[in-house]
């Protein structure tokens, strides 16, 4: 079991050359805890790396500040060819992230024109080996790519870079970070078109409403909604979103999946999960979920995406049938 600090965000785990020869399962969650399991049919001895973890630091992470990465596990948890665990104790030895200081404040803003896209840099001192990733999404949130410019030197005082913009209904966002990676300050929106309400597919479909507020808004609803539902029984849902803008602070059982039990995550994070079972399928429609979230004061205009993603086997009916409904994902955007 892995555990880490509610200030780091898990976006990529790549194995290593160790226990190579084994089936590794990867955690169902990105969200701490954390665990992962190898098996195989002979034992592995090779010493190295087992993991590489890939974090990102959020923005209001104190310079200096160490972020614990953590490992745990239980009694039977590391067994030998022969199933014996008596004398498997491995000494666990705990990491973590140190947050440096870059020795300047960065604020960052934007623009949109008609065929370009500025991100604005203030700086309080110079900043070397900086970059820019301008991140793309469709109407329905789904990623379509990213423009990068590094190796990027942001001198003391005020900086545009221009990004060329996309001819269709698309969303922006704009990530500066620093050269090993990390945020320099929060992400930055923009939006194209005129952001009108995605299609929706036909057949069973879950999707997410749109509403528009202002910066440092309380308790902003949003609904999560099925259709066309053939009949759930249990289901496996983690929500996405940009914890630089939105802050989940609480969330209601929706009176379509009334009939079902709702287990909330036990910490309200990026990618937690909300799960439902239940007894016999639920053939209801409408809200399933409503979601509350608190707006950063510091939100930049534009909107902050929010997205559904769930695993194959997540979602099935009485007759142990696997569902994949549609996802149109929504968002909060910021006036």
């Amino acid at each position: 079991m892995l555990h880490f600090d509610s200030q780091l965000e898990l976006l990529g785990v790549k194995r290593g050359a160790v226990f190579s020869s084994m089936t590794m399962t990867p955690s169902q969650s990105s969200a701490s805890p954390c665990k992962f399991v190898w098996d195989g049919s002979n034992a592995d001895e090779s010493d190295g790396i087992l993991l590489t973890l890939t974090f990102r630091v959020s923005a209001e992470a104190v310079p200096g500040a160490s972020l614990a990465v953590t490992l745990f596990c239980e009694s039977g948890d590391f067994v030998d060819a022969d199933n014996n665990d008596d004398t498997i104790l491995p000494t666990l030895l705990d990491g973590g992230v140190t947050v440096k200081a870059s020795g300047a404040i960065v604020k960052a803003s934007s623009s949109m024109e008609e065929t370009t896209l500025t991100v604005h840099i203030e700086s309080s001192g110079i900043v070397e080996d900086a970059g820019i990733i301008l991140a793309s999404y469709d109407e329905s949130g789904r990623f379509l790519g990213c423009e990068i410019k590094d190796d990027l030197t942001f001198p003391a005082g005020k900086t545009d870079y221009s990004f060329p913009r996309g001819e269709d209904d698309r969303t922006y966002r704009a990530f500066v970070l620093d050269g090993e990676q990390r945020p320099l300050c929060p992400a930055v929106a923009f939006s194209s078109g005129d952001q009108t309400e995605p299609e929706m597919p036909e057949g069973l479909t879950l999707f997410i409403s749109r509403t528009a507020v202002a910066p440092g808004s309380k308790h902003v609803a949003v609904e999560i909604s099925i259709k066309e539902n053939p009949g759930i029984l249990g289901m496996t849902l983690s929500i996405g979103y940009d914890a630089d803008v939105l802050t989940l602070v609480g969330a209601d059982n929706g009176t379509a999946f009334s009939p079902l039990a709702l287990t909330r995550p036990g910490e309200y994070k990026p990618a937690c999960n909300f799960v439902w079972d239940g007894v016999n399928d639920c053939q209801a429609n409408g809200v399933i979920l409503t979601l509350y979230f608190d707006v950063a004061a510091s939100a930049q205009p534009g909107p902050s995406l929010i997205t559904l993603f769930f695993e194959d086997g997540d979602i099935v009916n009485a007759a142990d049938e696997v569902l994949s409904p549609a996802v149109v994902n929504g968002a909060v955007t910021i006036q």
